[in-house]
C-alpha cells in the first residue's frame, strides 16, 4: 500500500474548496441535463436543445414563482400597515371621545337647587363677626378656595346686577 500523502496545513485551501463546489455544480448541471435531454429526446442533437429548453423553462417558472412570493409578501406588509393605521385612527377616535364625554358631564352650578325645598344657604353669628350675615358665593367646584367673583360670572351669563 502507498502512504497517505497530506497537505501541509491542516485546513483545505479557499482554492481548493471553490474548486470542488464549481466542480460539484457543473457536475450536478451536467447530469440533470443530461436527465432531461434524455427524457425529451434520444438523439444527442435534439437531446441538447431540448435540455437548454427544459433548464430555460425551469428558471423561468422559479422566477415566476419568486415574483409571486415577493408580490405577497408585500401585500401582506401593506395590510399590516393598513391595519396600524387603522388602530391608530381607533385609538384618536377613542381620546376624542372621552374628552367629549368629559365636557358633557354637567358642571355643579348649571343645575344646583334639585328641588325649591332645598337649603341653599344659611344664616348665623359665628366667629369674629358683628352680626348674622350671608355669604353671596359661586363656586366651581364643591371645594374651598374654588370661589370666583358673582357679578362677573352673572353678566357672563347675561343677569343683571
Amino acid at each position: 500500500m502507498f502512504e497517505r500523502v497530506t497537505s501541509r496545513f491542516p485546513r483545505t485551501s479557499a482554492t481548493r474548496t471553490r474548486a470542488a463546489v464549481l466542480a460539484a455544480g457543473l457536475g450536478t448541471s451536467v447530469v440533470l441535463g443530461a436527465g432531461v435531454a434524455a427524457a425529451v429526446d434520444t438523439t444527442a442533437a435534439s437531446g441538447a436543445a431540448g435540455a437548454v429548453q427544459a433548464q430555460a423553462a425551469a428558471q423561468s417558472k422559479a422566477a415566476e414563482a419568486q415574483a409571486k412570493a415577493v408580490q405577497a409578501q408585500a401585500a401582506k406588509a401593506q395590510k399590516a400597515a393598513e391595519a396600524k393605521k387603522a388602530a391608530a385612527a381607533k385609538a384618536v377616535q377613542a381620546k376624542k371621545a372621552a374628552k367629549a364625554a368629559a365636557k358633557k358631564k354637567a358642571a355643579s352650578w348649571i343645575d344646583p337647587v334639585k328641588s325649591y325645598k332645598q337649603k341653599i344657604a344659611l344664616s348665623g353669628n359665628t366667629g369674629n363677626s358683628s352680626g348674622p350675615h350671608l355669604h353671596f358665593e359661586i363656586r366651581t367646584t364643591p371645594n374651598y378656595g374654588s370661589a370666583v367673583n358673582p357679578v362677573t360670572f352673572l353678566k357672563s351669563k347675561g343677569v343683571t346686577v
